[in-house]
């Protein structure tokens, strides 16, 4: 018979990280279609990790999980983007300035990073040459703002989020929610977004932000100190070479994936347990080569439970996802929020 003190022992907590990558529209589909499956397929609930991580379009993920939004519902909301007349022009009018930037000449968005970077060729990175080199976007960040704000307000979340950018005056890696909190979720996230090229850098406080990505499009080297039994990273910029080199952005996704690994190498030094979701060749194909194009987005969501469940057929993943299924024994979900109407 279990006697009174083990009947009111504690459950033991399996403690998660999330790390969510960069990737665009299509990026934030993958996250999207991928974290619901996941839910449906381990009982894990996302909005649950210890810690998230995010950069650039995960970082809008991030904060609505950290709001109470389900994966379910940020799927739901992307299937309606996918049909809504005035989002696809909008993301088409990005698209286009991704691929297209104005051919009038216009002043580099920091010539002094771009010397710091071109005058030490050894040390440059060429994320922040470009950001540095390309002129200053003319589009706003703004719906991207006004969506955290609706559900964060001014205040930052109790549970640990991390958001990242890059500061454009040296290109230094900033990271909001460590520390004193100098911004709200909202202004965070439009500054972790903020395209080189596309969007107009976001001013916080005597500072510039850029998008995070141009740092690194997971930033999950963040994590290795932490104490975490799994970390659980999708990186939707990232392949394998295999999966990539038939692809239109197979240098991108090259550089994206040697970022991650080097990033992987600290994290299991750290002796930490990590399940990595990258698309494979067959959601590579659905995502398609511009990360900003709406039409890509019904594809990406359709092809993420298939893809998500070869993830989980895969043997080397076994171990990680019995810590999941051991998470969703012991988790508390937050309150459900609805998908934000701004």
């Amino acid at each position: 018979m279990m006697s009174a003190s083990e009947s009111t022992a504690e459950v033991p907590v399996t403690r998660i990280g999330l790390v969510l990558g960069a990737g665009g529209a299509t990026g934030f589909a993958f996250h999207a279609g991928v974290l619901a499956a996941m839910e449906v397929d381990t009982g894990w609930d996302p909005r649950t990790a210890e810690v998230i991580v995010g950069t650039s379009a995960g970082a809008s993920i991030a904060g609505m999980l950290r709001a109470g939004v389900t994966p379910r519902a940020m799927l739901d909301r992307q299937a309606q983007v996918a049909t809504d007349p005035e989002t696809i022009e909008r993301l088409t009018r990005w698209s286009n300035r991704l691929r297209r930037p104005s051919a009038r000449w216009r002043q580099p968005a920091a010539p002094g990073l771009a010397f710091r970077e071109l005058s030490r060729p050894w040390r440059m990175r060429p994320g922040h040459v470009g950001a540095a080199l390309l002129p200053r976007g003319e589009e706003s960040t703004e719906r991207i703002g006004l969506r955290q704000r609706s559900l964060h307000g001014s205040d930052w979340p109790k549970d640990v989020l991390w958001i990242c950018a890059v500061r454009l005056r040296d290109g230094e890696r900033t990271v909001f929610g460590q520390g004193e909190q100098i911004t709200d979720v909202g202004t965070a996230a439009e500054a972790s977004s903020a395209i080189p090229g596309v969007f107009t850098p976001v001013e916080i406080g005597d500072d510039e932000y850029v998008d995070g990505g141009l740092h690194s499009p997971t930033n999950a080297d963040l994590l290795s100190d932490q104490r975490l039994d799994l970390v659980v990273v999708l990186a939707p910029m990232s392949s394998r070479r295999s999966a990539s080199r038939t692809s239109a952005d197979a240098a991108l996704r090259a550089w994206s994936a040697a970022r991650l690994d080097r990033e992987l190498v600290v994290l299991r030094r750290k002796a930490h347990r990590v399940l990595v979701l990258e698309p494979d060749a067959e959601l590579v194909k659905s995502m398609g080569p511009n990360a900003m194009n709406p039409t890509r987005i019904a594809t990406t969501i359709a092809g993420a439970p298939a893809f998500t469940q070869r993830i989980h057929t895969h043997a080397r993943n076994s171990d990680a996802l019995r810590v999941l299924a051991t998470a969703a024994e012991s988790q508390t979900s937050p309150p459900e929020r609805s998908f934000p109407a701004t």
